[in-house]
């Protein structure tokens, strides 16, 4: 076999196997909420159910009664309390909802979040930010975050550090 023959089989060997493999969902039409991959429809990232319905972030709304527990900057226990926490959706967007009044963010794959929240009053020159995380586990709510205070004018105070656990149940 000449040698332009073994090359033109080897590249049209090539082609035929990306053609294959780049093919599986030129002809398949998945419904809303579905993706297609490998010839196959699943559902999107931020979607669950049988027929991929219900947004990932609705696993999580309605109304959780636990324990929140208040630590100063060294850890230690300053304040535990019964509250009712409230999760709901912000926005139309599926990765975002609400806690309370914290925007987190949806991480699809683990059912948990994230969030990060900064703020100012110009009036009073006071600074705030709230980081933190949490997740779900069957109808348990678990999440932890820090709430930093500081001035940002002229009349300085030392930066205040609390953290925040809530543990409750839907």
């Amino acid at each position: 076999m000449s040698t332009k023959i073994k090359v033109a089989n080897f590249i049209a060997a090539i082609l035929l196997t990306l053609s294959c493999s780049s093919n599986h969902c030129k002809s398949t039409v998945c419904p809303e909420n579905f993706t297609c991959e490998d010839g196959q429809c699943v559902c999107d990232e931020y979607h669950t159910g049988n027929n991929c319905e219900t947004e990932i972030r609705e696993t999580f709304y309605g109304t959780f009664t636990g324990i929140m527990n208040v630590y100063n900057e060294d850890f230690m226990l300053i304040n535990s309390f019964q509250k009712s926490i409230i999760v709901k959706d912000s926005t139309s967007d599926p990765t975002i909802m609400a806690i309370d009044d914290l925007v987190v963010f949806i991480d699809s794959r683990t059912l948990s979040f994230i969030f990060s929240i900064a703020k100012q009053d110009t009036s009073t020159n006071i600074q705030t930010e709230i980081r933190g995380y949490g997740g779900l586990d069957n109808d348990e709510l678990d999440f932890n975050y820090t709430e930093t205070t500081q001035s940002v004018g002229p009349n300085l105070f030392p930066v205040i550090y609390k953290h925040y656990h809530f543990i409750g149940m839907r």
